[in-house]
C-alpha cells in the first residue's frame, strides 16, 4: 500500500462573536511510493478510512481529498483537489458519539 503518515492540526479562537472554540483536524497522507492508477489510490484511501473507523469504534468521515500528481511541468508535484459525487461522510447520530470508556487506549 505504501507509507501512511498522520498529523494533528489543532486550531482555536480566543473569543469573538462566535465564542471560544478549539477544533482538531487530523491529516492523513498516503505515499504509494510508485506511480499508481487513480482507482488504486482511492482503494488505498478506502482501506485506511475503514481501518480508522474500526480503530475508533465508529464511522469516520472524509471531508477533503487531495492528490499530488507528478506528471506535468518539469515533473514537479502538482496538487489536485478531488471532489466526489458520493460523499463518505458519516451521518450525525448520537450512536456515533463514543463514550469516554470506548476510546482506544494508546499503546
Amino acid at each position: 500500500m505504501g507509507e501512511v503518515s498522520v498529523s494533528h492540526q489543532p486550531s482555536y479562537n480566543i473569543g469573538g462573536p462566535e465564542g471560544v472554540f478549539i477544533k482538531s483536524r487530523i491529516l492523513i497522507s498516503i505515499d504509494l511510493g510508485t506511480p499508481a492508477s487513480f482507482q488504486d489510490a482511492l482503494d488505498g484511501m478506502h482501506v485506511v478510512a475503514t481501518f480508522l473507523s474500526m480503530a475508533a469504534g465508529r464511522a469516520q468521515g472524509i471531508s477533503r481529498i487531495f492528490a499530488d500528481v507528478n506528471e506535468g511541468i518539469r515533473d514537479a508535484a502538482q496538487p489536485l483537489s478531488i471532489y466526489r459525487s458520493y460523499r463518505w461522510r458519516s451521518p450525525k447520530r448520537s450512536l456515533d458519539t463514543p463514550h469516554p470508556s470506548e476510546i482506544p487506549i494508546d499503546p
